[in-house]
């Protein structure tokens, strides 16, 4: 009896450890279209491109809005395909730029990342 109370205290313990893990796996309709997404910027070949460029490639209806994008980009962002970023050139002035998606130099056979 002692040994399975264990065993439920344990499991409790680390119920949010695996929610938190199986959140970040992402299901495999996000994968999809994290997929559809690395599919065009490198049909694009582009070094650089901003989110609302990114969008108007690849609007259709597994990308309806532009919020759309948030997690097929953070999964390819925590694969380490692309970086997503501010540009640093902002004046104050107007409307602040959006975010650049960056492209891995190595998605394209370059080793310009590596260290």
């Amino acid at each position: 009896w002692e040994t399975a109370l264990r065993a439920v205290t344990i499991g409790e313990c680390l119920k949010e450890h695996a929610r938190y893990a199986f959140s970040q796996i992402g299901t495999d309709e996000e994968m999809k279209n994290a997929e559809a997404i690395l599919d065009k910027i490198i049909k694009l070949k582009k070094t650089s491109i901003s989110r609302r460029d990114l969008f108007r490639a690849v609007h259709s209806n597994s990308f309806p809005n532009a919020k759309s994008l948030d997690l097929p980009l953070e999964i390819l962002e925590n694969y380490g395909y692309v970086l997503q970023a501010y540009p640093g050139d902002y004046s104050g002035r107007g409307r602040p730029p959006g975010k650049i998606v960056y492209v891995n130099p190595k998605t394209y056979g370059q080793n310009k990342w590596q260290k």
